[in-house]
């Protein structure tokens, strides 16, 4: 930290430079080469003027910031944005404020500079009430970044919690289990949970990522079960198609269409509402139990067998 008087050393510097024989310029060289960046814990300024004039400098380049009180960020935020901090936050900016404004017009820091056969050696120093004015307010801004992440990762569990839920309720659902089309699962699902009753869009954007974030779930659940479910059936086809001749179920059942139909619905309401695949109704309309023509060619082998 700087233990120089800012104000003082600008006063004094005409009288240094003029004994170490450097004209003082108020400006600073914009350095395309090589620098030397000296801080004011290091070296003091009379020293640092002495090593210019070692060096053979001629000129002391010199450049001051007066502190704007209004152009200090906590200062410049308006008066709706610190109405959108909670209170403690906001205390702390109107705080940051006062400190800012009581320092209005200051010396916030002061740069030398000498450059010798290309190389560019700076002094920098900065007033300690603006160092550590800065740091208050980035060490601000880093906590609103904290917090902003907490509430972000709060808001986040608390959309994934309610997805999980919808998700199950939809799983439970024969109708969803039934459907493969996503539009039909998009409106069951807005019919679980209807779209909020407001044109906030923070609010519609979280709805419909608990609905996607459902489906996407409760789409890939019915399916594994789907899978299982229908492979345990497909293990004992002859048994199947039997309860299904059994009960009657393709009785005036005259197309093809109308069968697969009725084997769909059958299949359906056995599995507890998923849909069955296509290959599966397409073995059980191949079984001879399940196809007229073919049971009554049976039936009549039967007979003659019988009469025989």
């Amino acid at each position: 930290m700087s233990t120089v008087d800012l104000q003082e050393m600008v006063d004094a510097l005409p009288g240094w430079a003029e004994e170490a024989g450097l004209v003082v310029v108020e400006a600073g060289p914009e350095p395309d080469g090589l620098t030397v960046l000296i801080r004011d814990h290091t070296m003091d300024p009379q020293d640092f003027l002495r090593l210019a004039q070692h060096a053979g400098a001629c000129f002391l380049y010199r450049e001051t910031d007066c502190f704007d009180a209004e152009a200090f960020p906590g200062v410049a935020m308006s008066d709706e944005e610190l109405g959108l901090l909670e209170k403690p936050n906001r205390r702390r900016v109107k705080d940051l404020q006062r400190t800012a404004r009581s320092h209005d017009g200051e010396l916030a820091g002061v740069d030398l500079c000498f450059v010798r056969e290309g190389v560019a050696h700076y002094w920098v120093s900065e007033a300690p009430w603006s160092s550590a004015l800065d740091a208050a307010w980035a060490e601000f801004k880093e906590q609103r970044r904290l917090e902003e992440e907490a509430r972000e990762s709060n808001k986040a569990a608390r959309l994934q919690e309610e997805a999980e839920r919808l998700a199950a309720q939809l799983t439970d659902l024969p109708a969803f289990r039934s459907e493969t089309r996503y539009a039909a699962w998009e409106e069951i699902a807005h019919t679980l949970m209807p779209e909020p009753d407001t044109d906030e869009e923070e609010a519609r954007a979280a709805h419909g990522f608990v609905i996607r974030s459902a489906i996407r779930d409760a789409s890939q659940v019915v399916e594994r079960e789907s899978r299982r479910v229908y492979a345990s059936y497909r293990s004992d086809l002859e048994a199947l198609a039997r309860e299904i001749a059994d009960d009657g179920l393709l009785a005036g059942a005259s197309t093809k269409e109308v069968r697969r139909i009725r084997i769909q619905d059958f299949l359906i309401g056995k599995s507890g509402g998923y849909g069955p695949p296509k290959t599966l109704v397409d073995l059980l309309l191949d079984r001879p139990e399940l196809d007229p023509k073919r049971r009554r060619a049976m039936a009549g082998a039967d007979g003659l067998f019988a009469l025989n």
